[in-house]
């Protein structure tokens, strides 16, 4: 919601750090390049109303132009040649979302979504909600969601709770930063090594 902004720089460069080939994707790159605002209302606000010109379709592509950038990059092959290293992908809030929506690119092996909001009611630029694409994907997925997040409504962590356990079993535990961020660790040691 924030722009490609220090914190999620910041948590590429932690990805990298553990050894993993690490990529912060701008998001709103076609509607505001370079956003980078505040953690306050008027950030906020910004955030939003670039997060509500966002179509799965244009987000899905420029997913797949990326993750075939880094593969080119990490193997030094050209783009468009089959490839096979294992991608991950981590997103917060709305990028949790749209991580849910990165999980059914076929490269994606294992995807970890911190409270993806909306996902029950929403899915950017129109369709049904984006917990409907959990059936196309191919990898692992692990939901972190944390019940005191006010732009998590108990509603909102039932309907994913309830849509994980119909398309496999669901697994919740103590939320909480450093516990989602191991979880995360342990789920892409398992499926991108």
């Amino acid at each position: 919601m924030f722009g490609l902004n220090g914190w999620v720089r910041s948590v590429a460069d932690r990805l990298a750090g553990e050894g993993y080939a690490a990529l912060a994707m701008p998001i709103f790159e076609r509607t505001a390049p370079g956003l980078d605002v505040g953690y306050d209302a008027a950030g906020l606000a910004a955030g939003r109303v670039h997060r509500d010109v966002v179509a799965a379709e244009i987000f899905l592509a420029d997913a797949q132009r990326a993750i075939t950038w880094l593969q080119h990059q990490k193997l030094g092959q050209e783009p468009g040649l089959e490839i096979g290293l294992r991608i991950g992908c981590v997103g917060f809030c709305f990028g949790g979302h749209l991580a849910l929506l990165a999980a059914t690119l076929p490269a994606v092996r294992a995807t970890c979504g911190f409270y993806g909001a909306r996902v029950s009611s929403f899915r950017p630029g129109g369709g049904a909600p984006t917990l409907a694409v959990l059936p196309q994907i191919p990898g692992h997925l692990l939901c972190v969601c944390g019940d005191q997040d006010p732009l998590m409504p108990l509603q909102e962590l039932q309907a994913i709770t309830a849509a994980l356990a119909a398309d496999a079993a669901a697994r919740q535990d103590n939320p909480g930063s450093a516990l989602g961020w191991h979880e995360m660790l342990a789920l892409f040691e398992k499926s991108l090594e």
